[in-house]
């Protein structure tokens, strides 16, 4: 695909002599892009003149298009908003491409997944998290996923093509959007079986404007063609199949990279994306509605600092803190929080408290195990001996991986018991059970328990809870999988009522709930809505493994949050129940390196408070 994007500088009849040069040259599309510079960028902007400059009329598209045709290439459109969509359809565009920049753009990439046009989604300056949001959304249309390094131009040690080839092992329509100088990324991208390859064109790179200057050239793609004509390869429709060996040869070289997909040295998110500003005068207190929005991308002093609001964020019905001017930037200081009412007072949601989980990390002091002490409200025991260097004034609770229906369950917690009464331990807490991938603990393995015995169970073991502990006690839910044993643990109905039969409280594990919608199909927030949130006492976070393929099993991973699963936690708070009390812990359950749980909790510690 040649991407002429603003390299004809405004003029469309440049813009058709790079069309032809491209059919000339062995391209098989052309696309261009299809904006208004007044609602795609801020007047803040230092690009807006440039862009403005370049802004081809519909009209010019329209006949750019049809040329294309003529000439037997397809022909596709950046789409930016709602009106180059419009534009799209009406030309019966063989796709729409929606850019790096807009990945997050969740509104827009839904508006191109409705509208049945073949969709393009680049992804440079993001990470596999973003990428997936954005795949989850793109519905059953997606032409193509181009991995992208977001640098004009990309240093080829930058081009991590085993991404790519990641993605096409995973089954995906995988292919690259190349903005390095050379061909090198472009020919291998092609024998491993790209199902796309994008590279901006010009015919000439001394022209002024644009991306000219590190743009592919008519003589550079025709000496690739004759490559991959000698190497037997041209023109063989690879179906993401590819050469691998052809393509990696003796040594996959620089080009290859890293398979983990991850913002790079020298991409800004920050300035590609686009962000909240007024679309008109706003009042104080007024509640936002989704026409008082627009998003823009901003210059780099009106993108700095914390709380930018992204078109991915669920704004509607929150109210301004201020008076404020249209195309103001909006910030999340200037919203009221979610559960406060106009008046100023509380309207009693509980409480976020940060919580630690002592795990195996924090066996042995050090400094940055004493940093993460400094940041937590509270210490979450997950076993025993405790670590002896803990500060002994942290609030604990306790809570054990083992199951309610579990053998041994009562001969265990008799070690635990006097450790809750020695540190005056607030909660108690185990899973619920049993675990459908664990269901070889339950005795006797040569049936499945029926809910009579499993309740007969749990009755047991808190029996011996609360005979030794008189605080509160809760339970975890469960991951789901169709194993076809123990499911129902699953059920929000059986969740509700061995909570409201043993008086329990509930730690919401946000991970496991994410896996046990996917595996069944459903919304995450629509099964969130179905469990006990009256009786939420912790919240577990993590990020679990969640494939973009339907029909594969999802499944805990215990990885560190990313911002899919910050974004779960703030629908989760949204919906929690207005109530009195001490308020919720939450507790990160990431165990990898202890730097890198810092910056998490770090992160959480701020916009918590």
């Amino acid at each position: 695909m040649a991407e002429i994007g603003g390299n004809h500088g405004g003029s469309p009849e440049l813009a058709a002599l790079m069309v032809r040069a491209a059919a000339r040259s062995g391209f098989g599309l052309v696309k261009f892009q299809a904006y208004r510079t007044g609602l795609f960028l801020h007047r803040s902007s230092p690009f807006h003149g440039e862009l403005g400059r370049e802004e081809l009329p519909f009209a010019a598209l329209s006949a750019l298009g049809t040329l294309a045709r003529d000439l037997g290439l397809g022909f596709g459109l950046s789409v930016f908003g709602p009106e180059g969509l419009e534009l799209a359809l009406s030309l019966g565009a063989d796709f729409v491409k929606i850019s790096s920049g807009d990945l997050n753009h969740h509104p827009l990439i839904r508006m191109a997944a409705a509208s049945g046009l073949p969709l393009v989604i680049s992804t440079g300056a993001a990470a596999q998290a973003e990428v997936d949001r954005a795949l989850a959304l793109s519905g059953p249309n997606l032409l193509a996923v181009l991995q992208c390094t977001s640098l004009y131009p990309a240093p080829e040690g930058l081009m991590h093509l085993a991404v790519m080839d990641g993605w096409l092992q995973r089954g995906l329509p995988a292919g690259l959007s190349d903005h390095s100088l050379r061909t090198g990324a472009m020919r291998m991208a092609f024998l491993l079986g790209a199902a796309m390859i994008e590279k901006h064109f010009t015919t000439d790179r001394g022209l002024p404007g644009g991306d000219n200057a590190m743009s592919l050239t008519p003589d550079m793609m025709e000496a690739l063609a004759r490559e991959l004509r000698g190497l037997g390869v041209w023109g063989r429709a690879t179906g993401g199949r590819g050469d691998r060996e052809m393509a990696l040869g003796p040594g996959p070289g620089e080009l290859w990279g890293s398979p983990v997909k991850e913002v790079q040295p020298g991409e800004e998110p920050r300035l590609i994306r686009r962000w909240a500003v007024c679309a008109r005068d706003l009042k104080k207190g007024q509640p936002l509605d989704p026409a008082d929005l627009a998003f823009q991308r901003l210059s780099a002093e009106l993108a700095g600092g914390d709380g930018l609001l992204g078109p991915d964020m669920d704004l509607a019905g929150l109210s301004l803190l201020r008076d404020a001017a249209a195309l103001e930037p909006l910030r999340l200081s200037d919203l009221e929080a979610p559960g406060r009412r106009a008046g100023g007072g509380q309207a009693h949601r509980p409480a976020i408290r940060l919580a630690l989980a002592v795990s195996h990390l924090l066996s042995e002091p050090s400094l940055e195990g004493r940093k993460l002490m400094g940041l937590a409200e509270a210490l979450e025991i997950k076993g025993l001996p405790e670590p002896s260097w803990l500060p002994g004034d942290k609030p604990r609770v306790f809570h054990s991986g083992l199951g309610l229906v579990e053998e041994g369950f009562v001969e265990s917690f008799g070690a635990i018991g006097p450790y809750l009464a020695e540190k005056g331990v607030a909660s108690f807490s185990c899973d619920l059970g049993p675990a459908a991938e664990r269901y070889q603990g339950i005795r006797p393995a040569s049936r499945v328990l029926s809910e009579a015995e499993i309740e007969a169970r749990i009755a047991e073991s808190l029996r011996a809870v609360r005979k030794a502990f008189p605080g509160q006690v809760a339970v975890e839910n469960y991951n789901y999988y169709p194993t076809g044993l123990y499911e129902h643990v699953c059920r929000p109905d059986f969740i509700h009522r061995i909570l409201r039969r043993f008086d329990l409280g509930l730690v919401l594990d946000l991970a496991h709930a994410a896996v046990t919608a996917h595996n069944q199909g459903l919304g995450l927030l629509a099964y969130l809505r179905e469990l006990p949130l009256e009786r939420v006492e912790e919240i577990h976070l993590s990020k679990p493994y969640l494939p973009w393929a339907k029909g594969k099993m999802a499944c805990d991973a215990h990885l560190c949050p990313s911002s899919r699963e910050i974004r779960w936690l703030s629908d989760l708070l949204k919906i929690l129940p207005a109530r009195d009390g001490p308020g919720i812990l939450l507790v990160v359950e990431f165990y990898g390196q202890l730097d890198e749980l810092y910056k998490t909790m770090s992160f959480f510690k701020r916009i918590l408070s």
